[in-house]
């Protein structure tokens, strides 16, 4: 299948991010309770007075939040990356409100801002994460500044107030270095792991389509040995048919028609062994240097109703050389400019330019044909598809052409426009 260049997702440091979000509504709900449950050790176990009323409302308030997101996002399969930031800001900022109810950075719960970033590293494009980081450090500043104290924690800390001291200084230092390089270095684990699954996925997609590649070939040539043995016999038929004609007196319309029916007979025939041998290419790889000029010889003489091709630029390109299995490659180029010249009108010619870049040769064929809207334009390439009317193919011409220009390293793109028509352009290295 062609398609359309995407923008590659790891520049612009944004991912996909898949699943059901529900693990996330989950996730906080346990939260949620392990606050309750902490809140109650200290209360009725370690007889901590702090302000009990405070620390409850900042835990309903993020209860509440949970289910506004369980009723915006509990049914949908696939996470809204803007529905995770925004619980995620809640999260940061009702930690926040519960360690400056709670004794600000002498608290030794202030670590779980580490959490909150590793899951927003985890899950959120880059440049949020990013974001998280600079209010987690912004939020751990604000309680550093103001907070409600807890007589013990500061007893236990030596009673100094935050910046008063070069340990307090040096933590803040350390929270925000820590902070930026969780956020940093699991960002690009993640980004690593993006790209080998998408690494992954191509190599599986390529696999895919050299096995179609194969069984078609396997095919092509099961049909090219079935199809012999009755084209030889009717073309032997043919043949003693019209020497018996010969002299006799029949209408010149029944010669004609004889005639007629041994050139399509030598037609098909130079299409088996064209189906041979791209079967044996396929499967073994039949390379051997060729110019340009041989091969676009190749390609066109197996072209019907070629008067109405026009070739441009083989001159300049004509002596270039390149290793590549002729059939195969003729065949691929030679299906391209068929399809052009039956989207084209009859008194449209089809243009085929050749020209070099770098060290590829780059062919275009342009037909003024109806044009493809985009999406038959993304569908053009799968087995089986065609645009064309039924009987008149049987969309393999494309996929074939992509596949094998794929094996020596090409690439086939196609562009077109609704009334105005199709140009594909053909890429094939001449260093292989």
């Amino acid at each position: 299948m062609i398609e359309p260049r995407a923008a590659d997702p790891i520049r612009q440091g944004a991912f996909p991010v898949d699943g059901n979000p529900n693990w996330l509504i989950r996730l906080r709900w346990v939260a949620v309770a392990g606050q309750l449950f902490t809140i109650a050790i200290v209360r009725f176990v370690l007889h901590v007075p702090v302000a009990w009323g405070a620390l409850v409302t900042v835990i309903a308030l993020t209860a509440l939040s949970n289910v506004v997101l369980a009723l915006e996002i509990g049914g949908v399969r696939i996470a809204n990356p803007r529905h995770l930031a925004a619980a995620m800001v809640i999260d940061l900022l009702a930690l926040t409100a519960l360690l400056y109810f709670s004794g600000g950075p002498f608290n030794p719960f202030t670590v779980f801002y580490f959490a909150n970033l590793a899951l927003a590293a985890a899950v959120l494009p880059t440049r949020w994460s990013w974001g998280m980081g600079v209010m987690a450090i912004t939020c751990v500043a604000t309680i550093y500044l103001k907070f409600v104290p807890v007589e013990s924690l500061l007893h236990r800390s030596g009673g100094d107030m935050p910046f008063d001291s070069l340990y307090h200084q040096g933590w803040f230092v350390g929270f925000a270095v820590s902070a930026l390089v969780i956020v940093y270095f699991i960002t690009r684990v993640r980004r690593e792991l993006f790209r080998r699954e998408q690494d992954l996925r191509t190599a599986q997609l390529r696999q895919t389509k050299s096995e179609q590649l194969e069984s078609l070939a396997t095919l092509a040539a099961g049909a090219g040995h079935e199809l012999a043995s009755p084209l030889s016999t009717i073309a032997v038929i043919a043949k003693d048919l019209s020497g018996h004609l010969d002299g006799a007196d029949v209408p010149a319309l029944v010669l004609e028609d004889v005639s007629l029916i041994r050139s399509e007979l030598a037609h098909c025939r130079a299409i088996l062994d064209r189906m041979s041998g791209f079967a044996g290419e396929v499967a073994g790889g039949q390379v051997a240097l060729h110019t340009v000029g041989e091969v676009m010889q190749q390609v066109m003489e197996g072209v019907r109703r070629r008067e109405r091709v026009v070739l441009n630029g083989m001159n300049e390109v004509a002596e270039m050389t390149m290793r590549v299995p002729i059939e195969g490659i003729a065949q691929a180029i030679r299906g391209v400019v068929t399809n052009a010249i039956d989207a084209s009108p009859r008194e449209k010619q089809v243009i085929v330019t050749a020209s070099a870049d770098k060290e590829c040769l780059v062919l275009l064929v342009v037909d003024r044909g109806i044009g493809m809207p985009d999406d038959v334009l993304a569908r053009v390439g799968e087995p089986f598809y065609t645009t064309k009317e039924v009987g008149s193919g049987m969309g393999l011409g494309v996929f074939l052409t992509n596949s094998v220009l794929a094996r020596l390293g090409g690439e086939l793109i196609l562009e077109s426009e609704v009334g105005v028509g199709t140009t594909a352009t053909l890429r094939l290295p001449t260093s292989l």
